[in-house]
C-alpha cells in the first residue's frame, strides 16, 4: 500500500515581538486554486494598463515589458502585412528578442518576403553580396558585438573580410603577413620570374605582383608592420588549403589559373567591401552628428542654468576660449540629456572651475579699474608738463608709476573698483608732486654725474653739460637717451608692452621670475596691480597661466639702482664725450648740450684709417663717434674696417672733416630718409606719437600736410622722441656716420 500523500501546509506568519511558537495551516486544493486564479488575474490586470499612461502627481512614463510577446502567435499574414513596415534594422532588433522571433526572422524559406522587402524600406543601404545571407549581412551592418567574443561597442569592420573584430581579438584572429608569407613558402618555394607573382609566397606581401591586393583592403601601409599589417587567419589557411588541393604536380597552367581565381574573387569581393565601407563611414559620420548635437544641446542646457544662477557674470567673462575650455571636460560634453541628478553632478565638477574663474575675473575687473586710474593720472600729469607747441623736453616728466607710490596719490587710487575715480581727483594735487619730483630727481642725478666731471664752474648746471652721460653695461641705450633729461622720458615701444620682450628695460624696468615678484610675501596686491598695470588684459591671462619659473619684466619707480656699483663706467663715458668735445672745438666744461648739437662739425678717426689703410674712411658726427667708440675702440673689433680682427683695442684720434667731407655729408644728408621704424612726436598733440608712415598719415589727415617727415621736422611739427637717440639704430645710422670713401679691398679675416 503506497504511503499516504502529506497535506500542504503553510507556516502561519509569526506575531512581531512575541515569542510564540509557530503554527501550519492546511492548505486544500480549492484554495491553491483559487490562489492561482486571483495571481493570473492580478498580472492580468497590470498587463491590460497602456504603455502611455502617466501615474498622477508625477512625469513619469509607466513602462510595461512583454507587449509583444503575443506577435509571434498572429496569423503569418498579419504578421508579414506588419513586417512589410519595418526596416532591416527594426527585423534585426527583433531576432534578437526571444527564441520565437529569432527562429522565425532567420528560416532561410522567409528571407524573400522579410529581409527583400524590409531592405526596399530602407534608404542608401549597400547591396549584399552574393556570397551572404540577409540576416548574416544586415547582422554586419547593425550589430556592434564583436564576431569572435561577442564584446559590445565594436566599429572596427574588416570590410574586405565582412567581419567585426574587437582589439582584443584582433592579434588572435590574423596573421602577420610576413609569418603567412613564410607559411607558403614552405608550401611552395618555387619562384617564377617571369609570372605575377613569382612565388606563391608573394600574394600575402605587398608591393610584389598583383595578388597581393587580395589582402590590401585590411592593410594600410606599405612598410612592413607587425601590428597592422595582418591577414585573417582563416583566410590564409583557406588560400593554402585550396593550393595544396590542387592536383600534383601543379602546372603552370593550374597556378595561373589559381591565382586568376583569386583576383576574380579580389574584384568581387572589393565591389561590395567598398560600398559597405562607405556606408559605414556615412553612418558613423551621422552617429558623431548627432552626439555632436547632443553635447552642444546638453552644453546650451548647463549655461542656461548657469546663466540664471550668481555664476553668470564669470560665464561672460570666460569668453570664447573659456567656453571651449569649459565645454571640454568630461562631464560636460557627455550627450544624456541634463537631468537634476546630472546637474548635480556637473556642478560637482565646475564649482572648483568657476571659482577659479570668479578669481580671475575679479583680478582682472581690479586691473581694469587700476589701468583706468593710472591712465587718468597720466592725463594730468601730460596736462601739467605740456604745452602746445610741444617740445622734447616735455616728454622728460615723471611717468605714473612714479608717483603711483605717493602716499596722496595712493589714497586716491587705492579705493575699492566700484568708487569712480576721475582726472579730477588728482589735479590739485600733481602739480605740486611732479616739481617734488622733478627736483628730488634732479637733485640725485647731479650727487651722482658730479664727482665724474672734474672742474666745473660754479654758474654752471652740472646736468646741461655735453659731457654729462650715465650709462650702464646692461643697458643698451644711446647716448641721449642717458643724459639729463631725457633720461626720464619712457623708452619708446609703439606696440603693445609685452613682459616677455626686452623692451621693458631701462631706468624703471624689473626683470625677475614671477613667482618672487608677484609672491604675497613680497608685494601687497597694490603694488602687483601697479606694477602690472601696463599689461594688456592678453597679457594678463597669460601670466595667470604661464610659467612661473620664467623671466618676467615690470615696471617700478624711476631709480638709479643699476648704477650703483659702476661708477668706472661712468667715468668712461664722461671721458670719451670730453675727448668728442675737445676735437669739435668746444671748451668741455662749459659747453651744452645745444652747443653740440648746434656745432656744425664732422670727424674722422684717424687712429682706424691709419691701422686700416684700405678700409672704408667715414665721417661721423657727434653721436656717430659715440658709438664708433664702442663699435671699434672697445669691443676688440675694427668695424670702421669692415669687422676686421685686432687683439688689443687703439684708442680713437680724432681729427675734423674738411671742407670737400662736409661737401659729401651735406650731399648724403639731402638724400638720406627717415626709416620706417623711426618714433616721432607731434608739436601740435600733447601726446601722439607714432613712426614714420603713420606719422606722415597724422599730419595729412588731422594738419593737412602733405609734406614728409624731413619737412616737417624743419617746419617744426614734428621732432624725434628723446628715447630714440640709441647709438645702433637703423633709423639713425644714415645721418650719424657717412662713408666718404669704399673700402679699396675686401679685407679679410
Amino acid at each position: 500500500m503506497p504511503p499516504r500523500k502529506k497535506q500542504r501546509t503553510i507556516d502561519a506568519a509569526p506575531s512581531i515581538g512575541v515569542n510564540t511558537p509557530a503554527t501550519t495551516q492546511r492548505v486544500t486544493r480549492a484554495a491553491s486554486k483559487a490562489k492561482t486564479q486571483a495571481a493570473t488575474a492580478h498580472a492580468s490586470a497590470r498587463r491590460s494598463k497602456t504603455t502611455t499612461k502617466k501615474e498622477e502627481g508625477t512625469s513619469k512614463r509607466v513602462i510595461l515589458k512583454g507587449r509583444l510577446r503575443s506577435l509571434p502567435d498572429f496569423a503569418l499574414e498579419i504578421q508579414l502585412e506588419i513586417y512589410s513596415y519595418l526596416e532591416p534594422r527594426d527585423l534585426h532588433h527583433l531576432s534578437r528578442t526571444c527564441k520565437k522571433f529569432r527562429a522565425f526572422f532567420l528560416n532561410r524559406k522567409m528571407n524573400e518576403s522579410l529581409w527583400t522587402q524590409a531592405r526596399k524600406n530602407a534608404d542608401n543601404l549597400p547591396e549584399c553580396p552574393p556570397f551572404m545571407s540577409e540576416p548574416a549581412f544586415i547582422h554586419l551592418l547593425y550589430s556592434q558585438n564583436c564576431h569572435f567574443c561577442g564584446a559590445p561597442n565594436v566599429r572596427s569592420v574588416l570590410c574586405s573580410y565582412f567581419t567585426r573584430v574587437c582589439s582584443a581579438c584582433y592579434p588572435k584572429v590574423t596573421t602577420w603577413n610576413t609569418d603567412a608569407s613564410s607559411a607558403a613558402y614552405k608550401i611552395d618555394p618555387k619562384r617564377y620570374p617571369n609570372e605575377s607573382p613569382p612565388g606563391l609566397h608573394h600574394i600575402f606581401l605587398s608591393g610584389v605582383g598583383c595578388v597581393y591586393d587580395y589582402f590590401d583592403l585590411l592593410r594600410n601601409r606599405r612598410v612592413p608592420d607587425q601590428r597592422s599589417d595582418r591577414i585573417p587567419t582563416t583566410a590564409v589557411e583557406t588560400v593554402l588549403q585550396r593550393y595544396e588541393a590542387l592536383e600534383k604536380p601543379i602546372t603552370l597552367d593550374a597556378r595561373r589559373e589559381f591565382f586568376k581565381t583569386l583576383r576574380d574573387e579580389f574584384t568581387l569581393r572589393s565591389k561590395y567591401a567598398r560600398s559597405i565601407e562607405s556606408w559605414l563611414d556615412q553612418c558613423e559620420g551621422q552617429r558623431w552628428a548627432a552626439l555632436d548635437d547632443a553635447r552642444e544641446q546638453r552644453f546650451e542646457a548647463i549655461c542656461a542654468r548657469l546663466r540664471e544662477s550668481e555664476w553668470s557674470p564669470e560665464l561672460e567673462f570666460m569668453g570664447t576660449a573659456g567656453l571651449n575650455t569649459m565645454s571640454n571636460l568630461p562631464v560636460v560634453r557627455q550627450s544624456s540629456k541634463l537631468t537634476e541628478g546630472a546637474w548635480r553632478k556637473v556642478m560637482v565638477v565646475l564649482e572648483p572651475f568657476l571659482e577659479e574663474t570668479r578669481a580671475k575675473r575679479l583680478r582682472a575687473e581690479q586691473h581694469a579699474a587700476f589701468r583706468a586710474r593710472f591712465a587718468a593720472l597720466e592725463d594730468v600729469i601730460a596736462s601739467h608738463c605740456v604745452t602746445i607747441p610741444r617740445k622734447a623736453h616735455m616728454d622728460c616728466r615723471p611717468q605714473y608709476i612714479d608717483l603711483a607710490f605717493v602716499p596722496e596719490i595712493r589714497a586716491i587710487i587705492d579705493v575699492p573698483t566700484s568708487q569712480a575715480v576721475t582726472a579730477e581727483h588728482f589735479a590739485d594735487i600733481v602739480p605740486r608732486v611732479v616739481e617734488n619730483w622733478l627736483a628730488e630727481r634732479k637733485q640725485t642725478l647731479t650727487d651722482y654725474i658730479r664727482p665724474h666731471l672734474g672742474k666745473v664752474d660754479v654758474d654752471v648746471d652740472p646736468l646741461t653739460l655735453a659731457i654729462s652721460v650715465f650709462a650702464c653695461k646692461d643697458l643698451r641705450y644711446g647716448v641721449s637717451l642717458t643724459r639729463y633729461p631725457a633720461i626720464f622720458a619712457p623708452h619708446y615701444n609703439l606696440e603693445a608692452s609685452n613682459p616677455y620682450y626686452d623692451d621693458e628695460i631701462g631706468f624703471r624696468a624689473e626683470h625677475a621670475r614671477k613667482e618672487r615678484v608677484l609672491s604675497e610675501e613680497h608685494c601687497d596686491v597694490y603694488t602687483r596691480l601697479t606694477k602690472t598695470a601696463h599689461w594688456s588684459s592678453r597679457e594678463l591671462e597669460t601670466r595667470d597661466s604661464g610659467d612661473t619659473s620664467a623671466v618676467w619684466y615690470f615696471r617700478k619707480p624711476f631709480s638709479l639702482d643699476r648704477l650703483t656699483g659702476e661708477e668706472w663706467l661712468a667715468a668712461s663715458v664722461v671721458r670719451r664725450m670730453r675727448d668728442i668735445v675737445s676735437a669739435v672745438g668746444l671748451d668741455p666744461a662749459r659747453a651744452t648740450l645745444d652747443d653740440l648739437e648746434n656745432c656744425d662739425v664732422w670727424l674722422r678717426c684717424a687712429a682706424c684709417e691709419a691701422s686700416y689703410p684700405d678700409a672704408s674712411i667715414k665721417a661721423f658726427s657727434w653721436r656717430g663717434a659715440y658709438s664708433h667708440v664702442d663699435e671699434a675702440h672697445r669691443s676688440g673689433w675694427s668695424l670702421a674696417g669692415d669687422a676686421v680682427p685686432q687683439k688689443k683695442p687703439v684708442p680713437p684720434e680724432w681729427k675734423r672733416a674738411d671742407a670737400e667731407d662736409m661737401a659729401k655729408v651735406y650731399a648724403h644728408l639731402q638724400e638720406a630718409s627717415w626709416n620706417y621704424n623711426t618714433p616721432w612726436s607731434c608739436t601740435q598733440c600733447p601726446t601722439f606719437d607714432a613712426r614714420t608712415n603713420d606719422m606722415q598719415k597724422h599730419l595729412k589727415d588731422v594738419h593737412e600736410f602733405d609734406g614728409n617727415v624731413s619737412q616737417a621736422r624743419q617746419d617744426g611739427l614734428v621732432y624725434l622722441h628723446p628715447s630714440w637717440y640709441e647709438s645702433g639704430a637703423m633709423s639713425l645710422k644714415y645721418h650719424t656716420q657717412i662713408v666718404l670713401r669704399e673700402a679699396v679691398r675686401p679685407t679679410a679675416w
